[in-house]
């Protein structure tokens, strides 16, 4: 175990014990009141801490200076009596009385003259230093003097006093303390002798001296207490003390008894064996010897041998480990009687010392093992693991105390096992609930700030809307309002859109203004709504919702899409709800509008007659068309983009089509021989003559060459999309393209066109399609080659005998095969054909030759 020293907690305390708080000595100039250092008030002399003079109008008790309500200063140890008093005040026998009012002039002790009417002493002053007498005495010094106890008047040459009664007194040369006139202590090195302070005592008789004066004497002589000075002892004694006959040693011829000096005719009480000589060799009880002479043991011994030391005690004592005998009645606290061996139990409270003997414990201790051990508190104290009993102010967080143990502790803290302590416990209950409250501030707390966000945002949504929305007040504008029901009232009951424009333009936004007020009391709200889903256009209204206080007006900006060419005539419902009672009411108004004419056709003047056939792309009815799905809308306006663009007489004319979901068609112009297919099933090749197959090839060559001319790849040339328009030789044009469904742009899909999609009929597909490669217009040309087979010999040009599978197809055309030539065909013409499939993509010609050949071979034919 280590130790250090550590500064004393309690201000201005210079020396402490083992308890910090606790302070044994405060520094100078400060007096000592329980654990505390008060500073010393009120006094004019201070020597270390005490107050050896207090200022005038104090007295000193108990080293505290303490005000008078009469008395200036007192005698020093003395309260009651007062020394000098307070102004008005005369000094009676040390009792400070009021001056008698009929006084003229007065001193501190005495009246020195009345008033007129009033006699006094006419004696004369016969006293040095003195101003007036009376009765023989001073009554009154001079300035430079004061009366002392002797009533007169001593020169007063101090400043301030040197007596510690406050007066000034003869000065004595290196002396410490003056008391009434005596020297009480010296400086060192001198020593107090005879009220002088001298290097050394001027007494002859004393044997040591110090600063306080004499302390021992020598030999002969004794130290008065009072006066400090050595006095002869009786002349029996060799040496005495306190009084001249309390011997401590005898003269020769004498013996000590009882610190009295006796004859040897005294030994014969006290010798239970004597010699001859008169000398004694056994002593009696309660005796002992010392050569031949007997002694007496002390008091409180039976027997002894020396004097010190007893053998046995008497009977009121007992005998101590050390061999000592104390009165039995000093042992306190012993539970069993006490006997010559001492006590054998103690009382609690106490413990057994030295074997035989009982010594308090501390008083914070019911049992102890020694004075500062405890092995057992009160109820109201713990015994720590220091074997000190503690309080409850000395145990941290401790509240109650019970059986010796801490048995409760402060918030948030729990006793130890042994109950000496206090230790954290955290109270889950509280966790969970402060939890739950966090939790309810920070949920309140989001909750407020997404109310107070929602309110700032809609204050701003409503300054933006009246930045953007053009709200008036109804009697500074010169709009006449009709009146509805609910209060409100409206600009015009019809919207029309063609009163700027005699037609509006179709899939763009046509604006027009629209106004309407509040006439109601209450604050309304004001919205638009159509009564059904129109699929024929699109109504946008700014703002969607307003709302208007009494006495103001919106101006709506009504945005009108058309999705077709049609005549708009709809109804508008203006809904208006009361803030205040929550009623809504509905008014009508109409919207009007006609647009140009466009190839988006309004379905309501559609009419289905028939079906006609089909093609990759979909069914195709004499009058109308309908698709189901949203894949087939997306194609179908692709081929209705081209088909718009295509003005060529080869390319079968496009009118519009309609876009409206679930009644999706197209209009076309329409052949009524329908397709080259379609003929070569009902004709025979004896009906249909070589020349105006040749006229039907020459008409679908220069439709290829059309949309090649124009970057535009068919990808399913087939006889199936090759429409008869007349079987006539004379017409101009005999055969039209149709079919668009697979069309592409060749310059957007030039470099990067595979087979990945199915598009086209297997049999007509180009080898490098077939075999996923990139193509581009040549297999638009090899398709045009197996049609144009087909047509020249009026049949199918892989017949299901020969290939029952279409794959058997696949294998043929990508191994570079090619049919023979049939019989009957012009081998000029199969010339034409071998070149337009021929498998080297560079040596396949293109559809412009095809154009130029079959125009030679028409000419050919029609001239033979």
């Amino acid at each position: 175990t280590t130790y250090s020293c550590d500064n004393c907690t309690t201000p201005n305390c210079d020396l402490c014990n083992y308890n910090k708080n606790s302070c044994i000595k405060c520094k100078e100039g400060y007096r000592q009141e329980k654990d505390s250092c008060l500073e010393i008030e009120n006094c004019s002399l201070i020597l270390g801490n005490r107050c050896l003079k207090c200022q005038n109008g104090y007295y000193n008790n108990k080293n505290i200076c303490i005000t008078t309500e009469f008395c200036l200063i007192y005698a020093s140890g003395n309260y009651n009596q007062c020394l000098i008093c307070k102004s008005r005040n005369i000094n009676n026998n040390g009792t400070c009385k009021p001056v008698d009012e009929n006084q003229q002039n007065y001193s501190a002790l005495h009246i020195t003259s009345c008033k007129q009417g009033y006699i006094q002493n006419d004696k004369i002053n016969v006293f040095s230093n003195s101003l007036f007498c009376e009765s023989a005495h001073a009554t009154k010094c001079d300035s430079v003097s004061t009366i002392n106890s002797n009533g007169t008047c001593v020169k007063n040459t101090c400043n301030p006093p040197n007596d510690t009664n406050g007066k000034c007194t003869s000065e004595v040369t290196n002396c410490i303390f003056i008391t009434n006139g005596k020297c009480k202590e010296c400086h060192y090195p001198y020593v107090l002798s005879s009220n002088k302070c001298l290097i050394t005592s001027d007494d002859e008789f004393c044997y040591i001296s110090d600063k306080y004066g004499c302390v021992r004497c020598k030999d002969n002589y004794y130290l008065e207490s009072s006066t400090k000075s050595c006095v002869k002892c009786d002349e029996i004694c060799l040496t005495c003390m306190d009084t001249s006959t309390t011997c401590l040693s005898c003269k020769s011829g004498y013996y000590l008894n009882n610190n009295t000096c006796s004859t040897t005719a005294e030994y014969i009480n006290k010798c239970l064996l004597l010699t001859n000589s008169g000398g004694c060799v056994v002593c009696n009880d309660r005796y002992y010897r010392v050569g031949l002479k007997c002694y007496d043991c002390d008091l409180k011994c039976a027997t002894c041998n020396i004097n010190t030391t007893c053998l046995t005690c008497n009977v009121t004592n007992y005998k101590t480990t050390s061999g000592d005998c104390l009165p039995q009645s000093s042992i306190n606290g012993c539970q069993v009687e006490v006997t010559k061996n001492g006590c054998s139990k103690c009382l609690d409270g106490y413990f057994t010392l030295n074997q035989n003997e009982c010594s308090k414990c501390d008083l914070s201790c019911k049992t102890c093992s020694s004075t500062f051990k405890c092995t057992s508190c009160a109820s109201s104290q713990v015994l720590i693991s220091t074997e000190i009993c503690v309080g409850l102010s000395d145990i941290s967080k401790c509240l109650e105390i019970t059986h010796s143990h801490c048995s409760k502790c402060s918030f948030w803290n729990s006793p130890s096992v042994d109950g000496t302590y206090c230790h954290s416990k955290a109270v889950w209950w509280v966790i969970i609930i402060s939890f739950l409250f966090i939790i309810f501030i920070i949920t309140l707390l989001i909750g407020l700030t997404v109310l107070l966000t929602k309110k700032i945002m809609l204050i701003i949504h409503h300054k933006n809307i009246e930045k953007v929305t053009a709200v008036f007040e109804i009697k500074k504008s010169n709009i006449h309002f009709i009146s509805l029901q609910g209060g409100i009232g409206v600009s015009s009951n019809i919207i029309n859109f063609n009163s700027e424009f005699e037609e509006i333009p179709v899939e763009k936004e046509t604006r027009e203004l629209f106004c309407v007020s509040n006439s109601n009391r209450n604050v309304v709200k004001i919205q638009f709504s159509l009564f059904s889903k129109i699929d024929k256009f699109s109504v946008r209204i700014e703002p969607e919702i307003i709302t208007l206080k009494r006495g103001y007006a919106c101006e709506f900006e009504i945005f009108l899409t058309p999705r077709c060419t049609c005549k708009i005539h709809e109804t508008l419902c203006i809904v208006s709800k009361s803030l205040k009672t929550s009623e809504e009411k509905y008014n009508n108004v109409t919207l009007m509008g006609i647009t140009v004419q466009t190839t988006r056709i309004d379905y309501d003047e559609l009419i289905e007659h028939q079906k006609l056939g089909e093609g990759s792309f979909g069914i195709v009815y004499k009058g109308s068309y309908r698709g189901n799905t949203e894949d087939g809308l997306v194609e179908f306006e692709k081929e209705v983009s081209m088909l718009d663009k295509f003005k060529s007489e080869y390319i079968v004319h496009f009118y519009g089509a309609v876009f409206v979901p679930n009644k999706i068609c197209m209009v076309t112009e329409f052949a009524q021989f329908g397709s080259l297919q379609d003929l070569m099933k009902h004709k025979t090749s004896s009906e249909i003559d070589i020349k105006i197959r040749l006229k039907f090839m020459l008409d679908g060559a220069r439709g290829i060459e059309y949309l090649h001319t124009n970057g535009i790849l068919h990808r399913d040339i087939k006889p199936d999309n090759f429409l008869i328009i007349s079987i006539d030789l004379n017409d101009k044009v005999n055969t039209k393209l149709t079919d668009f469904g697979a069309s592409r742009n060749i310059n957007l899909m030039m470099t990067n066109m595979t087979f990945t999609k199915g598009i086209g009929t297997p049999k007509y597909m180009a080898p490098e399609v077939l075999k996923k490669e990139k193509y581009k217009k040549a297999a638009d040309v090899y398709s045009f080659a197996v049609t144009m087979f087909e047509c020249m010999i009026w049949g199918n040009a892989f017949l299901k005998e020969s290939f029952p599978y279409a794959w058997d197809i696949v294998d043929f055309v990508v191994n570079g095969k090619r049919h023979k030539k049939p019989q009957g065909l012009n081998d000029d013409i199969f010339e034409l054909i071998n070149k337009a499939w021929c498998d080297d993509l560079i040596n396949r010609t293109d559809i412009s030759n095809i154009v130029k050949s079959l125009n030679e071979f028409i000419k050919r034919e029609l001239y033979n």
